[in-house]
């Protein structure tokens, strides 16, 4: 899943700049490839895709969050139930 986020991290600031002509090849090339990965035709979808993968990125940092919460509490509530001495 860290993988998927750090992609469209990377993708975002790509997409970004696809209205403006550069003369830098491999950027240009990246640009080519995400629109063809999304199949984006217009400015309007290019708009729409912005705004499509900052909602899921969003949306999986906060499933993430929530995760590493309840595994934290897990652990410490194991800690707890096991070495209950040192606790009391």
């Amino acid at each position: 899943m860290l993988k998927l986020l750090s992609s469209w991290r990377n993708e975002l600031p790509i997409i970004a700049e696809i209205g403006i002509d550069t003369d830098n090849g491999k950027l240009n090339k990246k640009k080519r490839e995400i629109l063809e990965k999304y199949i984006v035709s217009n400015a309007r979808e290019v708009v729409q895709l912005t705004e499509n993968l900052k909602q899921k990125l969003q949306t999986k940092a906060q499933i993430n969050s929530r995760h590493e919460i309840t595994e934290t509490q897990y652990r410490r509530n194991k800690i707890f139930k096991d070495e209950t001495k040192n606790f009391t």
